[in-house]
């Protein structure tokens, strides 16, 4: 076909022209799976197998794609967004189809003042603006041949860009795109060492009037000694740095054995919101917009609770939590209650979801899984994936860390840590010396932002490693691996 063939062809300003031009922009390999939103009569998917991609066209259900979570290397929107009810919902959705740092494509009406309100758009829904390009001569071109005005203040942009994964938009907002993480930690720690020994009567005995000598986080640390939970346990409110009644939350945890004080951790409201934000851009993995997701955990019904904050966070991006709680006894209510709420997502811990899974009979349709709590065995993870066909993630947190520890990406390459509210440090569990990244060794747990009850250096027992590397998905924030039993 010619220039003006491929122009005419098509149904968006700059025809398949732009078509062609924006998809070489990308740099998609050839064979690449590509998903036309809006596709109309279907110019541009044929045009882009003739290009050598695997192409498909959709023209309607932007907001509600048929397809599977991490389907396709790219997504096109050519003149659609713009006429959208929900451009929001579509967005979201063109997200959770592209496999992680998959392509976005976009061309659309935008109005002169309105470009830098698009990008946000774009970016607040999980896609980095890599090129972005005016053609707003192609609108005029576009709407002379048609017979109408374009509009003085019309204009019509290209964006070209990838998927940012959800934990990696929570670190820039966290710490700024410009500042460093490791600095971030640093003077977060240095802040949190100040006060502790200021307020704190543990911390005051057990950090002295130390310096706090140290050019990094890690090496200030390394200085410092250990808390264990046998301290905390014996008197809970030495750790504190604020008066008991402001804090927001207290979580009692009792031990094992019959005998023994039991260990009460102390919450600030901002700390628990901290954990909402957390969950809310962790979970955006793993849950959808628009679905459901049933928590089988601890403290259902309790106002700041695990399965509060969880299903809070959630709601954030317009996925609605449902707790049933920790299952105890007979798993068969649990089942009955996911096959009745029709969720697609289940949270809960190992041992408990393979109960539900080791029933006869129905068995839910969940897209995902969420394990957490305890430690989470390879087999676990494949013995679930076959019995429900589901894709499996795994956490790791503590009521020490206000739940939220480290969390799976789609990339299944790692828990990504918490790392601005806090650092994870493996040591030898004999001799309590720090460990380089990949050693496995014991994970000892230091807060940075919690002002209530800091923990500083706190002997966790559970054992795991740094992974080294860079994780596929693209988010910086350090991985910890499966984590086994205690030291």
């Amino acid at each position: 076909m010619t220039r003006r063939d491929l122009a005419a062809a098509s149904r968006h300003p700059g025809g398949l022209p732009l078509t062609q031009r924006a998809v070489r922009l990308s740099g998609l390999p050839p064979g690449a799976r590509i998903l036309d939103i809006g596709c109309g009569d279907g110019a541009s998917v044929r045009l882009l197998r003739q290009l050598g991609f695997d192409a498909v066209g959709i023209d309607e259900r932007a907001e509600g794609l048929p397809y599977a979570s991490g389907e396709f290397d790219c997504v096109l929107m050519e003149c659609v967004l713009s006429v959208l009810d929900d451009p929001e919902a579509a967005l979201r959705e063109a997200r959770r189809v592209l496999t992680p740092r998959g392509t976005f494509i976009l061309s659309d009406v935008c109005a002169a003042d309105a470009e830098e309100e698009l990008r946000r758009l774009l970016e607040a829904s999980g896609f980095s603006v890599k090129i972005e390009e005016d053609h707003t001569a192609a609108l005029v071109t576009y709407a002379a041949e048609r017979g109408f005005a374009a509009g003085r203040a019309a204009g019509y942009a290209l964006f070209i860009g990838e998927t940012i994964d959800p934990l990696a938009q929570w670190l820039a907002r966290k710490i700024g795109s410009s500042t460093p993480l490791e600095a971030f930690q640093t003077e977060q720690l240095r802040e949190t060492l100040h006060l502790a020994a200021a307020h704190s009567r543990f911390y005051r005995q057990s950090l002295g009037h130390q310096g706090f000598s140290g050019d990094t986080a890690r090496q200030i640390l390394a200085r410092l000694p250990f808390s264990y939970p046998e301290q905390l346990r014996a008197d809970p409110l030495a750790f504190l740095c604020v008066p008991p009644s402001e804090a927001s939350r207290v979580v009692t945890l009792g031990t094992s054995g019959t005998t023994g004080a039991p260990k009460r951790i102390y919450f600030s409201a901002d700390e628990l919101e901290d954990t909402v934000d957390f969950f809310d851009y962790g979970m955006r993995n793993i849950a959808q917009p628009n679905g459901r997701a049933m928590i089988f955990m601890r403290g259902a019904g309790v106002p700041d609770g695990v399965c509060d904050t969880l299903t809070r966070g959630l709601s954030r991006f317009g996925c609605e939590g449902i707790s049933f709680g920790e299952i105890t006894g007979d798993a068969d209510d649990a089942r009955r209650a996911l096959l009745e709420s029709k969720a697609d997502c289940a949270v809960g811990i190992a041992s408990q979801m393979m109960k539900i899974a080791a029933l006869g009979g129905e068995q839910p349709r969940l897209k995902t899984v969420l394990l957490s709590a305890d430690n989470i065995p390879a087999q676990t993870i494949r013995a679930l994936e076959d019995a429900w066909g589901c894709e499996v993630f795994s956490h790791f947190g503590m009521t020490e860390t206000c739940f939220g520890g480290a969390v799976d990406c789609r990339c299944h390459s790692g828990m990504h840590i918490r790392e601005p509210d806090m650092i994870f440090e493996i040591i030898d569990p004999v001799t309590g010396a720090q460990l380089p990244d990949g050693e496995r060794g014991e994970i000892v747990l230091t807060t940075l932002t919690r002002r209530c009850m800091p923990l500083i250096r706190y002997r966790t027992g559970d054992i795991s490693r740094i992974l080294t590397g860079e994780c596929p998905c693209g988010c910086t924030l350090k991985r910890l691996d499966h984590v086994e039993g205690h030291a």
